[in-house]
């Protein structure tokens, strides 16, 4: 039977052995990213494109506000992987991501962002799982990828 399971901010990882997991279980978060995140990120990143950080720029190319660096929207995936699903038991292998369409900063201070990581292959020989992963604001979706895990028990 899939597991289902939506985490907040303080939730506690939930570690499942190889065995225990289904094609199906899903992790959903919903969270904020802000202004202050992008900025930490673009420190840590070296990541200070214009686009990024200067409203009028990201104008002049024809986006509505300054957007928040792609990377920066990925960063909850390593959570969920991480921590829920597959979970603790496991090592992230492999990601990749498209980014259909920009995640604004538009002077609010932040974004809501719904994070989900579905489980669609189990793949007996590599003790591995291959997740869905997919970012929303709103209903409109704003970052789609794949990820591989390797369970170590």
């Amino acid at each position: 039977m899939p597991v289902r399971v939506e985490i907040s901010a303080g939730a506690v990882p939930l570690a499942r052995g190889f065995a225990d997991l289904n094609i199906g279980d899903r992790c959903i978060e919903h969270c904020q990213l802000s202004a202050a995140g992008c900025d930490e990120f673009s420190r840590l990143s070296g990541d200070t494109a214009p686009v990024h950080t200067a409203e009028h720029h990201a104008q002049s190319l024809g986006f509505e506000h300054r957007i928040l660096p792609g990377f920066y929207t990925t960063l909850r995936f390593s959570r969920l992987m991480g921590m829920f699903v597959p979970g603790p038991l496991s090592v992230i292998h492999s990601t990749r991501f498209e980014f259909p369409g920009p995640v604004y900063l538009d002077g609010t201070g932040g974004v809501a962002v719904t994070y989900e990581a579905v489980i669609v292959r189990i793949i007996g020989s590599l003790r591995a799982v291959e997740l869905d992963l997919e970012a929303r604001v709103g209903e409109r979706l704003v970052v789609r990828g794949t990820g591989r895990c390797m369970m170590t028990r």
